[in-house]
Formats: C-alpha cells, sequence, structure tokens
C-alpha cells in the first residue's frame, strides 16, 4: 500500500469526525460523500484523484461513525424526563461514598413507566444518591423508582458555573435520579474488579481503626483515590492555607 493512500485515509476520516462535530452531516451526506469517493475511485486515471477518492471515502465513514454516536446517545430514557418511573439495572461502578450519601452508578436494563409495562432499554447510566446508611456494592442488581431528571451546570464557590452533564458524560453518566427509592435485588458474584474493590474496602476498614477521621479519608484518598469527604471544616482550612492543590493532585 502507498503511503499518501494511507495517510489521505488518515485524514479524510479525521476531517470527517471533525466535520461531523462542528456541523451535523447527517445519513445522506454521509452517502454521498462516500459515493462521491467510489466513483472517482472506480474512474481514476491517475494517483492524485485516487487520493483524494480515498479522503472522501475516508471523510463519509467518519461522519457516518459520528452519526452512529449520536444516534446510540438518544436513550428511551429520554421520553420519560421529569417523570416518575422504574429503573432495573446494575450498579457498574465502585459506589461513592460521601459525608451523607452515597452515589451510585446505575446501567439500565428494564424500565417501567407510568403505563406499568416493563421495557428493555440500552441507556446511558444513571447517577442514584441516596441517604445514609447503604449497603450497596459493585455488581448488585437494584430496582430504582423517582423521577429521571437530566443533571445541570451549578455555580461553585468562586462564582464560576461547571459544567456538571460534562463531567458526567465523561463517564457515560446521562441522567440521574435524585431522593430515589432503591432495593437489591440481586447480590453481585464474584468478578475481578470486585474483587479488587473488596481488598480496597478492607484496606479502607483498617485506616478507620487505626486513624480518626477526617485523617482516615485524607489517608484513604491519598493512598487508594477514595472520594469520601474531607467535611466542610477541614476542607475550607485547606482552602484558606493555599494547600488544596495537595488534596487535588493526590488524586483524592
Amino acid at each position: 500500500m502507498r503511503a499518501e493512500f494511507l495517510w489521505s485515509g488518515l485524514v479524510g476520516f479525521l476531517a470527517g469526525i471533525a466535520f461531523s462535530e462542528l456541523i451535523p452531516l447527517g445519513f445522506s451526506f454521509c452517502v454521498l460523500l462516500t459515493g462521491l469517493g467510489a466513483a472517482l475511485w472506480t474512474t481514476s486515471r491517475s494517483i492524485k484523484v485516487t487520493v483524494w477518492a480515498i479522503v472522501l471515502c475516508a471523510a463519509g465513514a467518519g461522519a457516518f461513525r459520528i452519526h452512529l454516536a449520536d444516534k446510540a446517545s438518544m436513550s428511551a430514557l429520554d421520553q420519560h424526563i421529569g417523570e416518575r418511573i422504574t429503573l432495573v439495572g446494575s450498579i457498574v461502578d465502585e459506589p461513592d461514598r460521601r459525608e451523607n450519601s452515597v452515589r451510585l452508578t446505575v446501567e439500565p436494563e428494564e424500565v417501567i413507566a407510568f403505563d406499568g409495562v416493563p421495557s428493555v432499554v440500552y441507556a446511558s447510566r444513571v447517577l442514584v444518591p441516596v441517604s445514609l446508611p447503604a449497603s450497596f456494592a459493585y455488581g448488585d442488581t437494584v430496582r430504582v423508582r423517582g423521577v429521571i431528571e437530566y443533571p445541570e451546570p451549578f455555580a461553585t464557590n468562586n462564582g464560576r458555573t461547571f459544567d456538571y452533564p460534562e463531567y458526567l458524560a465523561a463517564r457515560d453518566i446521562k441522567y440521574q435520579m435524585p431522593f430515589a427509592e432503591i432495593e437489591t435485588i440481586k447480590r453481585g458474584g464474584t468478578s475481578v474488579r470486585g474483587a479488587l474493590f473488596a481488598i480496597k474496602n478492607f484496606y479502607l476498614e483498617g485506616l478507620q481503626q487505626a486513624l480518626p477521621e477526617p485523617h482516615t479519608s485524607l489517608a484513604g484518598g491519598i493512598t487508594v483515590g477514595d472520594k469520601r469527604s474531607l467535611g466542610e471544616k477541614l476542607t475550607k482550612e485547606f482552602q484558606r492555607t493555599g494547600l488544596v492543590h495537595i488534596v487535588v493532585l493526590s488524586g483524592y
């Protein structure tokens, strides 16, 4: 394979992705680009025309890739925003334990809307904050009842706006169900990731026996990236003394 063919395909694919991110091209335009490139390729009598044909075909493929991603992001849950529904799904990440709550990341498998008819869904993950005490673990199958919502940006203490939806989207979380009722249907089975979380929790329990709070939370955050809250008082002390970056850089 000639090097210019490889590079023209790569450039065309990336260009198709870039333009589709800026301007939604749609399925028809993807077909048009690919068809035009294929027509040039079959009638080409020179290297230069062949290179442009490859660029067009690859650009059509890149644009089609973004088109598929956009369609996948359109979830069956979108039509239930603001409604009270019941979800059945699995906890697909380690429970995020905070000072007064636990945040669970649930991947929906089934949804029951107001009509009471269950339906299978393939949707982005749902963030479910629950109050303490809560005994949920990675891999558990749970039933959640509450109002499904989109997360919204919020203002931080320094007056800036934090793009919370984008922050969650990086973790494939598109929805949230605050103040929801949740119950465990089935405990998670044995898995490598679950075993690693169990070892981490065993270590954190040992820290709790050896150190008082908030020293336990700080040590857990620095050593194994635990996300438990330091408490408002200690957090403000870090901010006041200009040492909060130490907590951030440590992985906490």
